[in-house]
């Protein structure tokens, strides 16, 4: 079960003297991140080159974010999905005995006479359920002007990578059926308010099918604060 959302929480309609704060994400090569840092230069000249690398394949736009605001203000954009999932299970009795496999059965029947059409789950669930918004998230603390020091900003982005298996249960049709909980993989990272050139704000790795860290990407996090109309 998903629920979409998308959010954009300004502080009013966009005036010249607001500011503007765009974040890119690029995924690359980690062995071209690595020869790119290594050969020196401004964040300008890096996100000039990494540009080049889209337009040319050799690099991938992984999210584009951008978020106005009045200096001195907070501003919020979020675009997710929610996703909801069951939770709090007892603990499976082991060794699986036969005391064991009786209390199962009997915990169905009983569910199964108050819903009849009731997808059987493990014995033992509470009926509580948990969710998680999966998506992007840019909250910004924009600063009283570019040449003050006390503006920040906060990013994530969440996606759902996999399903785990926990267990295997036979319904009351006798049909065998897997029961998953979803598997989250989260990028963040927290910056000040760059001025108004591109900056590297962090260096982050992405996650491969199993949630191990990828050995042969990154992804580089460029940011620029803009003040519109000028």
């Amino acid at each position: 079960m998903k629920a979409l959302v998308a959010i954009a929480a300004c502080c009013g309609f966009a005036h010249a003297g607001d500011l503007q704060l765009t974040v890119h994400w690029v995924e690359v090569p980690h062995a071209s991140m690595t020869e790119l840092l290594s050969g020196g230069g401004d964040d300008a000249a890096l996100f000039e080159t990494v540009q080049k690398w889209v337009k040319s394949g050799q690099a991938r736009l992984a999210d584009t974010v951008l978020l106005r605001g009045k200096p001195g203000e907070r501003a919020l954009s979020e675009s997710y999905g929610e996703i909801i999932y069951p939770t709090e299970y007892e603990p499976r009795d082991l060794p699986r005995s036969k005391e064991y496999e009786e209390k199962v059965y009997r915990r169905m029947e009983g569910w199964a006479k108050v819903f009849p059409y009731f997808p059987m789950f493990p014995a033992g669930w509470t009926g509580e359920f948990e969710s998680r918004n999966v998506g992007e998230t840019l909250q910004v603390d924009f600063p009283a002007g570019l040449k003050t020091a006390d503006g920040t900003w906060q990013m994530e982005l969440i996606s759902q990578a996999r399903d785990t298996v926990i267990t295997e249960m036979r319904a009351i049709n006798g049909e065998l059926r897997p029961f998953k909980f979803p598997n989250f993989n989260r990028l963040a990272t927290t910056g000040a308010i760059p001025p108004s050139q591109w900056q590297l704000a962090s260096v982050l790795t992405p996650k491969i099918a199993g949630g191990e860290a990828d050995p042969t990407k990154k992804i580089l996090v460029f940011a620029r604060t803009d003040v519109l109309g000028d």
